[in-house]
């Protein structure tokens, strides 16, 4: 009886021990687009490809042409094939706010992709209040207005500068990480006590009244070396539900726990046969001078 369980252990310890072959044969490379596109600016389309698992990844491995098909409200806008240049191509086309897009991709050994957003009509409405230094913090006051509209808000916080570089002046923009307090951010169990580079909102708790909110950053990363902070930037988007879905699926998938696979939830993008976002959003932007 002995031996007998001696032996059962052998082959369990054997078969933990045993490597099992990956097998990719079913792997079909996909295009990735990201497109975070802004009402009234040209659109910037960014292309790359999939990648195996067993492969090293590379950003904009694709240097062919695509050819896109360019949609506005159901009527064929824009039909071209073009060279992409360090993964990317221009349609130079103003997208109207309220209007619905469809873009369709192809491009040779890939599946065609398509994908549609539609352009938040408004643009939101703010002040900023103050700016004022706590310590070893910064803490800025804006007041929204916000309509009877639904709005879904998206705000970025950055510093405006001047930078030597090689003995010129360059003027130079660096994203700022912030926090807040209120609890109309959403958050998870990673950001709630954490900064990160934007918020994230909605209107359902104050929809078509007037909202304060208060954001606090470090003053460190105002400074730096050969860098001259002049100005703050807040930069408050509507933004569209595709875009919305994708990066709350990031805030969900941003886990102190095991990284993005410790959560279910996982939003590829509205890339059809492909990967990616195409989203738009409209934007309004302020500045505040920094005391000096």
């Amino acid at each position: 009886m002995k031996n007998i369980l001696i032996l059962i252990c052998a082959f369990v310890i054997y078969g933990c021990e045993k490597q099992i072959p990956y097998k990719n044969s079913d792997f079909e490379k996909k295009l990735v687009v990201n497109a975070i596109l802004e009402a009234d600016k040209p659109m910037l389309i960014s292309v790359s490809s999939s990648v195996n698992p067993v492969q090293n990844p590379s950003l904009n491995n694709i240097k062919d042409e695509v050819t896109y098909l360019l949609i506005e409200d159901s009527v064929n806008l824009e039909y071209r094939t073009v060279n992409l240049v360090d993964g990317q191509f221009l349609i130079n086309r103003m997208p109207k706010r309220g209007s619905i897009y469809e873009l369709q991709l192809s491009c040779s050994n890939y599946p065609s992709v398509k994908m549609i957003d539609t352009v938040p009509n408004e643009k939101p409405i703010f002040t900023i209040d103050t700016l004022f230094r706590q310590n070893s913090d910064y803490k800025l006051k804006f007041t929204l207005e916000d309509n009877s509209s639904k709005h879904i808000y998206l705000v970025t916080l950055s510093v405006l500068g001047y930078e030597i570089v090689g003995g010129d002046t360059i003027t130079v923009s660096r994203p700022v990480n912030f926090l807040s307090n209120d609890k109309v951010f959403l958050k998870n169990i990673n950001n709630s006590t954490s900064s990160g580079s934007f918020g994230m909102f909605d209107d359902r708790l104050f929809n078509g009244s007037q909202k304060k909110l208060e954001l606090e950053f470090t003053s460190s990363q105002l400074f730096g070396v050969n860098f001259m902070p002049k100005k703050l930037e807040l930069k408050l988007s509507n933004i569209s539900q595709t875009m919305f879905d994708y990066y709350l699926g990031l805030l969900e998938n941003n886990h102190i726990y095991g990284g993005p696979l410790a959560t279910y939830s996982l939003n590829n993008g509205n890339v059809l046969d492909g990967l990616g976002l195409f989203s738009f959003y409209t934007a309004s932007r302020e500045t505040y001078t920094i005391p000096q």
